[in-house]
């Protein structure tokens, strides 16, 4: 009985401390065990966020693990994993919908934009960005892909997204772990979806590859990608 308040005592106080000040001074296992308050209601959730880091790392980690790993720390069941893994997507369509919002306009702040949202995506996906003659944002997608060959992608889906926009310009971002620099694959890929825009007088402005939401290249800033951008190569 006494355990029980004090983890009650304790749970309070975090929670008042969250209202009082927001998670900017929290540690990483305190912004965990607080999430995990609504998923296990009498247990220490302490000693479980603890284990969470120990296994994956940092917190981004934590909320990127899929589902079934999540499960297989000690302390963390069904309901809790489900409730962490939905973190970062809801993360990502907050930010997706705050962004989408504002009018993004110009090549620059589309790849800001791109960077933000990359960082949230896996290596498998690329991000489309339908724009228009202004290089103002109309909408943004995300489309699988196949990173092994370079070339492999739903080059159907992406004009069906492209048609539905009436986009007359497109940008492409995917993510890349490691340096930024386009690799062949990134170069064919780009290639082959210019190529692929040009049978529909659509221009691919431009092709990023992201590392991170700071560190990314943008092929347009490559004087050798140039020609792959227009399709001539």
């Amino acid at each position: 009985m006494a355990e029980n308040q004090l983890h009650q005592g304790h749970r309070e106080r975090l929670r008042n401390r969250f209202i009082r000040e927001g998670l900017d001074h929290f540690e990483q296992h305190n912004m965990l065990e607080l999430l995990l308050f609504y998923s296990i209601p009498q247990r220490d959730t302490n000693e479980i966020a603890h284990r969470l880091l120990n296994r994956f790392g940092t917190i981004s980690d934590v909320f990127s693990a899929p589902v079934e790993e999540l499960e297989t720390v000690e302390g963390v069941g069904h309901h809790s994993a489900l409730l962490i893994s939905s973190v970062q997507q809801i993360s990502d369509i907050y930010r997706r919908d705050k962004t989408e919002r504002r009018k993004i306009v110009g090549l620059e702040s589309i790849a800001v934009y791109c960077a933000s949202r990359c960082t949230y995506q896996s290596e498998t996906e690329m991000l489309l960005v339908c724009a228009d003659n202004t290089q103002t944002m109309l909408n943004s997608h995300v489309l699988e892909i196949q990173p092994t060959d370079g070339q492999n992608m739903d080059v159907r889906r992406m004009m069906q997204i492209i048609l539905g926009s009436n986009a007359t310009a497109v940008v492409a971002a995917i993510r890349r772990s490691g340096k930024s620099k386009p690799t062949k694959e990134d170069r064919l890929l780009a290639g082959k979806m210019a190529r692929s825009l040009g049978t529909i007088n659509v221009r691919l402005l431009d092709f990023i590859v992201v590392c991170s939401e700071k560190n990314y290249t943008c092929m347009s800033s490559i004087p050798d990608c140039q020609l792959i951008l227009r399709g001539v190569v």
